[in-house]
């Protein structure tokens, strides 16, 4: 490992010159750095005249000829609105016409950032695409593709035992028709319990649950009719 050339000093934390950062420093604000290593003569890049300066790798003579190499920018001038490209009278840096239509332009670039994050997203139910639209934390295609996989859990079955009780009923357990209504074949239960009857169709699930599963009230409603 390098150590300092300074006569009589062995510390190895390097700084430039064959110093130390002790003595480069020392060296460095006393002028004294020639004396180590002649520095290369150089010529200040903007007017030409010898860089007479303490700073190793000093390019420029002067701060002035500094200021003078930094590349001008030219302010950036937009003549129309970006968003309803309206012709604009203020300002050099005025991108919009209005606070409104700035906060549209920078809304529909946000809408496109977050819908292209969500492109690929797959359904937990049926597999399929997740429109990119469906905002938020959406795990299923649709209402109702995440009512029919979520279904069993309702009656406390697992998918396995929902299909198979499916199954075992072709029709109503109370009209005795396989005409199931929009929503499908629709699994009864007792809403004190919840123990599963059986499997109704929607006319008959929904009238049970009208007479509150009353059996009194069911009787009533017969002899009403019968009467």
């Amino acid at each position: 490992m390098a150590t300092c050339s300074e006569p009589g000093c062995e510390r190895t934390d390097m700084a430039g010159r064959g110093l130390c950062r002790k003595h480069y420093q020392r060296y460095r604000w006393h002028g004294r750095l020639d004396e180590v290593a002649p520095p290369v003569k150089r010529d200040c890049l903007v007017c030409g005249s010898p860089v007479n300066s303490r700073r190793w790798g000093a390019i420029y003579c002067s701060p002035r000829c500094h200021y003078k190499a930094k590349p001008v920018r030219k302010p950036r001038r937009f003549t129309n609105c970006e968003q309803c490209d309206a012709v604009l009278t203020g300002r050099a840096h005025q991108r919009f016409c209005s606070d409104a239509c700035g906060d549209i332009w920078r809304n529909a670039r946000t809408r496109e950032r977050v819908l292209q994050s969500k492109v690929g997203r797959v359904c937990r139910g049926c597999r399929g695409p997740i429109d990119p639209t469906r905002m938020g934390k959406a795990f299923y295609c649709s209402d109702a593709c995440k009512t029919k996989s979520r279904r069993h859990e309702t009656y406390g079955l697992t998918k396995a035992e929902l299909d198979l009780l499916l199954e075992q009923h072709a029709v109503c357990a109370v009209c005795r028709t396989d005409a199931w209504g929009k929503k499908g074949p629709q699994v009864d239960h007792d809403h004190q319990t919840g123990r599963v009857r059986g499997v109704l169709c929607g006319n008959c699930n929904q009238g049970l649950g009208r007479f509150r599963d009353d059996p009194v009230l069911l009787r009533r409603a017969a002899g009403y009719l019968s009467g």
